[in-house]
């Protein structure tokens, strides 16, 4: 996973292309860069993650993003909330990605039967639901893909953004300047075991180990009749 970091000062997001390539030193310190191509298009925004909340009922909880926290609580019903504020002048768009980093734990086991024939209810499971604090509304936003199946694993998640996103403070939570804010709330299910999270990331994007070469000029094999080409 990478994340990339846009400067404070930039007047839009940085969109980057499907293929950009990073270099990273490999571990053995030798010369050449290891080459990592991104799998996805994102636009990078120029924002910051400023304020985490979690939110039940009428409650609003501070987080601290530098520890690992409960984004629904210690028990998640529907209605329960992460709310993360977002410091920045520009509007992030057309989409936003977010990187998550869950908290491994063993599953648990299911559950057993305890007599009868007939098997145990299964709970429907966890809905999540994306929107951003438009100036005074939440405005829902699209779920583009999510690699993390409604927080439950590490990944990458997609939002397509709303027209817009204008800077407001969310009613009954204290803050001392407006920001833009995204909440996503457990609609109805239930989790087997509530998620954990461990970080929460802007503008990151998964890649993979690759060089792609472009316009390379194929050379004949000698001999071949054309069936061989030298790349």
């Amino acid at each position: 996973l990478l994340q990339f970091e846009v400067v404070p000062g930039a007047p839009q997001p940085v969109q980057i292309n499907k293929g950009f390539q990073v270099g990273a030193r490999p571990a053995d310190e030798s010369e050449e860069l290891v080459i990592f191509e991104t799998a996805h298009r994102l636009f990078a925004a120029p924002a910051q993650l400023e304020a985490l909340h979690a939110q039940t009922g009428g409650h609003f909880q501070t987080l601290d993003p530098r520890a690992s926290f409960l984004p629904f609580g210690s028990q998640p019903l529907p209605g329960n909330a992460l709310l993360l504020g977002l410091k920045g002048t520009v509007e992030p768009g057309p989409t936003l990605s977010l990187g998550f980093r869950v908290v491994s734990s063993e599953e648990a086991p299911p559950p057993s039967a305890s007599g009868g024939s007939a098997p145990l209810p299964v709970m429907p499971p966890p809905l999540l639901e994306w929107s951003v604090f438009d100036g005074d509304r939440f405005v829902e936003a699209e779920v583009i893909f999510d690699e993390t199946g409604q927080l439950q694993r590490s990944g990458v998640l997609e939002l397509q953004l709303p027209a817009h996103w204008r800077l407001g403070r969310v009613p009954g939570l204290e803050a001392k300047e407006p920001l833009r804010w995204l909440r996503v709330r457990l609609a109805f299910g239930v989790y087997r075991q509530g998620p954990a999270l461990a970080a929460v990331k802007l503008n990151m994007t998964r890649a993979v180990a690759a060089r792609t070469t472009f316009n390379e000029a194929l050379e004949p094999v000698a001999d071949s009749r054309g069936r061989q080409w030298r790349l």
